[in-house]
């Protein structure tokens, strides 16, 4: 039996077109049109690699072997010091996207989700829709 390579730490952007219209408005995160950065705030950080999209992705775990990936959420989506309505809409999208990204290649990717704490009712009740209705475990 051969032995699957795993990247245990892993992460993917979104489309530019993918990411909620809210999010742009306010500035809270997004990514430029041509893909060269992603955005929050003033802050800007430059997308060094193609491989951070969903199609590069796979074409890099080809080229270096690699079996599966798991995927984590974007650490500029934690959401800290965000309202309460922006932090529940923005995670949920998180979480959704991170969803479809397993659904479209579940034999490459494991997608982990996330909360933020600072709402924990909000928190207890994503955890229990990510794990019940859309069948993450991590």
């Amino acid at each position: 039996m051969k032995k699957m390579k795993i990247n245990g730490h892993g992460h993917l952007l979104p489309e530019p077109e993918e990411i909620p219209k809210f999010m742009r408005d306010k500035k809270l995160f997004f990514i430029d049109d041509d893909k060269k950065f992603m955005r929050q705030g003033d802050w800007s950080r430059p997308i060094t690699d193609s491989s951070f999209f969903f199609d590069e992705k796979l074409i890099w775990m080809d080229q270096y072997n690699i079996d599966h990936a798991v995927m984590l959420n974007l650490s500029q989506l934690y959401c800290n010091g965000w309202s309460e309505k922006d932090t529940n809409d923005a995670i949920r999208w998180q979480n959704d996207f991170s969803k479809s990204v397993q659904q479209r290649r579940p034999d490459k990717f494991t997608c982990g989700f996330v909360i933020q704490p600072l709402y924990l009712e909000d928190s207890l009740k994503e955890i229990d829709r990510c794990v019940n209705e859309l069948n993450m475990n991590l």
